[in-house]
């Protein structure tokens, strides 16, 4: 089974997202011993002239294509990538949950 993680990542170093990541995965292989993590923290080169959230968000909907659930996290209503891949794991159903980075409990979306 496949997992894409959708984080807010704006106005974040890469090592406090990378921090959170683990907790995420934590609580994912908790709740889904066999699971495959979908890496979406990209750390190639970004191509110039390009719109780079755009870019990014294109990668991360392309690497969601993978996916076979969807975990949200954060306050993913009001950042607007995370809004976006949730609006596309909608319209195709993927299933969808947010997961409480604290507590570790999954919502069904």
């Amino acid at each position: 089974m496949k997992i894409f993680i959708s984080q807010p990542m704006k106005n974040r170093t890469i090592e406090e997202i990378k921090n959170e990541r683990k907790t995420i995965e934590y609580w994912i292989n908790c709740q889904w011993s066999n699971s495959e993590i979908l890496d979406s923290i990209f750390s190639d080169e970004k191509p110039e002239n390009v719109n780079q959230r755009i870019y990014r968000l294109g990668q991360s909907i392309q690497l969601l294509s993978q996916a076979d659930i969807l975990v949200l996290t954060g306050d993913f209503r009001n950042t607007d990538g995370c809004l976006i891949e949730n609006l596309v794991g909608e319209k195709y159903d993927i299933p969808r949950y947010w997961l409480d980075v604290v507590t570790g409990k999954f919502h069904t979306l």
